[in-house]
């Protein structure tokens, strides 16, 4: 059974595993528009939308978003959007879905809130070039999010049970 973890933003990114080894991991698509006299990014829903119906996966396990003490509203509310926008995205295409909490993952995942965390034990599960992940630096955080999202989605998809510390069941009708 293969399972997509999702770590939504603008910077997230797209992982899909199998039981024994990650099976895809890629950023998520954005692309740029112009607003005024700033360009600023924004998920590219169609090419999102693209991205999902080319990949072969049985669940998807996005990340549950929440206001984060410290971020200024606008930035709050552009993570949000695009958050919906991909629950939206996957509810549209009838896949089924969970939304797990951020602090639940990390615990499935036995790492800490810290990305370098993440990254670290995302190495040790995965023996795959370094490379697939970004290296060790910020930018292959998103990919390592993500495949311990999909971890924490095939330990649920594997037993049929969720894990006690994972939020499941908000499946897509």
């Amino acid at each position: 059974m293969n399972v997509a973890g999702i770590d939504p933003g603008l910077t997230g990114a797209l992982a899909i595993i199998d039981e024994y080894r990650v099976v895809f991991v890629d950023d998520l698509p954005v692309h740029q528009i112009h607003a005024g006299k700033r360009t600023r990014a924004e998920l590219d829903l169609g090419g999102m939308r693209e991205l999902l119906t080319s990949l072969t996966y049985d669940h998807v396990f996005i990340e549950q978003v929440a206001a984060r003490p410290g971020q200024g509203v606008t930035s709050m509310f552009r993570f949000g959007l695009t958050a919906g926008q991909i629950v939206g995205l996957v509810a549209g295409l009838r896949v089924p879905y969970s939304l797990v909490l951020p602090q639940r993952g990390q615990r499935i995942a036995s790492c800490g809130p810290a990305p370098d965390e993440a990254r670290r034990r995302a190495g040790l599960r995965w023996t795959h070039p370094v490379g697939q992940f970004g290296g060790l630096d910020k930018l292959g955080s998103g990919y390592r999010q993500a495949a311990n999202f999909s971890a924490a989605g095939a330990q649920y998809a594997s037993s049929g049970v969720p894990p006690a510390s994972m939020e499941c069941g908000r499946l897509a009708l």
